[in-house]
């Protein structure tokens, strides 16, 4: 949760509350395995009308993946 609070303070500016972090988690993580893998990210990530580069989506990944 760190981790994810962490990257979008750095990249938003904007600290996210415990509740709003849960709620993202269990919106994205579809197979409920605690935790995003990068099909769930990438799902998230993207829409029908803004599809973003699969070199942008790794980046933004592997930002908020800091423990790899």
């Amino acid at each position: 949760m760190e981790e994810v609070k962490e990257g979008y303070l750095e990249q938003y500016g904007r600290i996210m509350s415990d509740e709003e972090v849960e709620q993202m988690f269990r919106s994205v993580d579809t197979d409920n395995s605690g935790f995003i893998d990068y099909t769930e990210f990438v799902v998230a990530a993207t829409s029908q009308e803004n599809l973003t580069s699969h070199e942008k989506l790794q980046a933004a990944f592997k930002m908020f993946d800091k423990d790899g």
